[in-house]
């Protein structure tokens, strides 16, 4: 069962969506359930072999619920000369960079297994009084929510199958 803290669903928002299990679940349950309109993000790096798969597929999954009243969705894609760091926190920078030129606010669908998996990574680093995941992270130009922080990937992955959208999901690797 998806279980959301509905004071980190802000009334306007854009979802974060990869493609993978969680940020499909997480967008669809947001449509279908909380009854919000999100715009939809997907960020292409072109470094994963399936980046092409997983662009197409959140694209079809955009297509699919534009009946349903999706604003202005967008794919971005990173340019290697502008950004040539390939590294994960280079990645983050650019995401970060691209968020800023749009502003407001931003959900993932980071869930209770990122977060453990993130304070045992700020563990094994000599860092575990940092936090997990925060609920909430303030940029000047736009916040990031984390609302499904209590749902397990196991419950996400329930979900994709119950609700018959195998379809637009690509494993990330």
């Amino acid at each position: 069962m998806i279980k959301v803290d509905p004071k980190y669903v802000p009334n306007d928002f854009t979802i974060l969506v990869s493609g993978g299990v969680d940020s499909i679940a997480a967008a669809h349950w947001l449509i279908t359930r909380f009854r919000r309109i999100p715009r939809i993000i997907h960020f292409n790096h072109h470094l994963q072999e399936n980046c092409l798969e997983m662009e197409n597929k959140v694209c079809q999954f955009m297509l699919d619920f534009s009946d349903q009243g999706y604003p202005s969705s967008h794919i971005f894609h990173r340019n290697s000369n502008e950004f040539p760091d390939e590294s994960e926190n280079g990645l983050r920078g650019w995401r970060v960079s691209e968020m800023a030129k749009i502003g407001g606010n931003f959900i993932t669908g980071h869930h209770l297994n990122d977060a453990v998996e993130n304070y045992m990574l700020n563990t094994l680093r000599g860092c575990p009084e940092y936090l997990p995941l925060p609920w909430q992270s303030d940029f000047p130009e736009f916040k990031i929510f984390h609302p499904f922080l209590r749902t397990t990937k196991k419950d996400f992955e329930e979900y994709i199958v119950e609700h018959d959208l195998q379809k637009y999901v690509v494993e990330d690797i």
